[in-house]
């Protein structure tokens, strides 16, 4: 299969890392450093995060909320391109494998809470360790039991959804700050 990165492979502990992978973590590290500075050292990007918090606000401060909502669409539009093209040589252009690579994507963006993108970029690293050990593990258990003719190719969604469901209940708000007030209201 065609590669970005000269083949060759190194060893990290017990880990045997392809010249394309390391390129890739390097890219990603790269693109999600500089995209974080971007955000929070130019102007634009603090209209863009402007824009994010409150469209009415930023048109009161002079902002031109459709040409900055416009360029973070292309800008997202362009990260979405480098993603693609650094996984399509690994992963082939299988529009369903890139389909539910959403899902692994949104379970990484979701330990960011969706703003910050270094524990976005640290929950991807987290998902793709913990989806190669139950792989792993998966295979293992398997090889010797009855039903060793189930495919777990995809066991990767089965992990990213159960990331997303630790993650959700555990940010979700206890049940009195929903309902306080209401709750209050009815008890006096």
């Amino acid at each position: 299969m065609p590669q970005l990165f000269p083949f060759g492979a190194h060893s990290v502990g017990p880990v045997d890392l392809s010249n394309n992978e390391i390129g890739i973590i390097v890219i990603a590290v790269a693109l999600a450093v500089a995209i974080t500075l971007f955000y929070y050292r130019t102007r634009f990007g603090t209209a863009i995060r402007a824009v994010s918090n409150s469209r009415d606000a930023a048109t009161l401060v002079g902002i031109r909320v459709k040409w900055v909502t416009a360029a973070s669409w292309a800008l997202g539009g362009a990260t979405g391109a480098v993603a693609g093209m650094l996984v399509a040589p690994s992963l082939g252009l299988n529009s369903y494998i890139l389909t539910l690579l959403v899902i692994q994507a949104f379970a990484a963006a979701l330990t960011g809470r969706l703003e910050n993108m270094a524990l976005a970029l640290a929950g991807g690293l987290g998902l793709g360790v913990a989806t190669s050990l139950a792989q792993t593990y998966m295979e293992r258990w398997l090889a010797g039991h009855p039903l060793s003719w189930i495919n777990i190719g995809n066991v990767g969604d089965g992990v990213a959804f159960l990331w997303i469901v630790a993650l959700l209940l555990a940010w979700r708000r206890p049940a009195t700050s929903l309902l306080g007030a209401s709750t209050q209201g009815l008890a006096q």
